[in-house]
């Protein structure tokens, strides 16, 4: 359970990374 939180966490950080960059 931890690690598809951590998954879905990540993505949404790429995702504002990415719209950030």
């Amino acid at each position: 359970m931890s690690s598809r939180s951590s998954h879905h966490l990540f993505k949404k950080i790429l995702t504002a990374q990415l719209s950030l960059t």
